[in-house]
């Protein structure tokens, strides 16, 4: 996937997937199941970027309900973003060695 923001291209098959995380949203009985995937890249010039599909699957064909949407992030930005939501392996993955 692929996506222009303030004059700069962030695209998914050449960034590094970083951390990704699957929700099962509960849904009536009746409904399609639902689910939540965010995904964390980073990107070789050091930007960083999470993607977050909402897709919904019907007799194990899944698809995306809406169009899937693009975060970006500063580095800083980036940093603050994974130290709430990643383990400390993906942080220092991303952004190097942290000291003790």
């Amino acid at each position: 996937m692929q996506w222009i923001r303030n004059g700069k291209k962030y695209d998914t098959d050449t960034a590094e997937l970083i951390w990704q995380e699957y929700n099962s949203v509960s849904v009536p009985p009746n409904e399609a199941s639902k689910s939540i995937v965010r995904k964390f890249y980073k990107k070789r010039s050091g930007e960083c970027f999470v993607v977050v599909e909402t897709k919904r699957s019907i007799l194990g064909v899944e698809r995306n309900e809406k169009k899937p949407e693009i975060f970006t992030f500063t580095e800083k930005e980036a940093k603050k973003w994974a130290e709430e939501n990643v383990s400390v392996s993906e942080y220092e993955e991303a952004f190097g060695k942290v000291e003790e």
